[in-house]
């Protein structure tokens, strides 16, 4: 009995353990390393705007030159929001899937939990509500 509740506990242990598992495992300063590179991008961005906006007002209108500038970083909005909800969206799938492995896993361990445990009871009754009775005694008092 003992064997089998440390194997379903073990691999339990090792979902939630394994780089699988949805919850970040980044660091302050990895999250500061993003950041300053996601400025520092966000910069480089501007400036290839500014520059490809100079670089059309020397061949268009002005008008025209603003109208490309504001469709390009229009275009790069609406990539980068793309990107993002793709990523966002992926995220909730895995973490999802994960929910759902951990829960199988969990009613897989309950079920070997009850099988091993259904024949003792049902061998001693008495003594199973005995020892239930106990039990809730002892955790009702700790808990007052």
């Amino acid at each position: 009995m003992t064997g089998v509740l440390k194997v379903a506990e073990q691999l339990l242990m090792n979902q939630i353990i394994s780089n699988n598992f949805p919850l970040s495992g980044k660091t302050k300063a990895g999250l500061g390393l993003s950041c300053l590179s996601g400025l520092l991008i966000f910069t480089g961005l501007v400036f290839f705007i500014y520059a490809a906006n100079l670089w059309l007002n020397n061949n268009f209108s002005a008008d025209i030159a603003a109208a490309l500038t504001g469709c390009v970083a229009f275009s790069f909005a609406a990539i980068i929001s793309l990107i993002a909800l793709s990523i966002s969206q992926y995220k909730k799938i895995k973490a999802a899937k994960m929910k759902q492995e951990i829960q199988h896993t969990i009613m897989q361990a309950i079920e070997i939990a009850n099988d091993e445990f259904s024949d003792p009871i049902k061998d001693n009754p008495k003594t199973a509500v005995t020892g239930a009775a106990l039990t809730g005694f002892m955790l009702g008092n700790r808990f007052q």
